[in-house]
């Protein structure tokens, strides 16, 4: 896994350095914070809150492309969590009119329980946390 990312590093390091020396990176601190309020929250076509309502919140510190941030909502889910929090971080690199955001996220389900049949049959699985990478291209 560590050759491919790191062939994966290199080759974009050979495809994205030059138009980045072009395109000079400021090094300026910034915030980014915000809360909204949804009807349901949907995650891939499911709904995490019983199709019931949700309140939303994130902030997001940043350093010129870097950046680090953390995302919460309510949730309802078989697990019984108390909350969904995802932790992510990763660099966001202009290139023109393009932005390559690459980065990581760790989805955090706090205080989940193990659903089980009286019989002992495990339906859901104690700890459903998970991290899971990405790659943003926008124009």
């Amino acid at each position: 896994m560590s050759r491919i990312m790191l062939a994966t590093a290199f080759t974009l390091g050979v495809a994205v350095g030059p138009a980045l020396a072009q395109n000079p990176i400021e090094w300026r601190p910034d915030l980014a914070f915000g809360t909204r309020g949804t009807t349901d929250y949907n995650f891939r076509g499911i709904s995490q809150t019983a199709r019931g309502p949700a309140i939303q919140g994130f902030i997001e510190p940043r350093l010129g492309p870097l950046y680090i941030g953390a995302w919460a909502s309510n949730v309802r889910l078989p697990t019984d969590p108390s909350a969904e929090i995802d932790l992510y971080g990763g660099v966001r690199l202009p290139i023109g009119p393009v932005t390559l955001d690459f980065g990581a996220m760790y989805y955090l389900y706090p205080n989940e329980r193990q659903l089980q049949f009286p019989a002992g049959t495990i339906l859901t699985p104690r700890d459903t946390d998970f991290w899971e990478g990405y790659f943003r291209p926008s124009w």
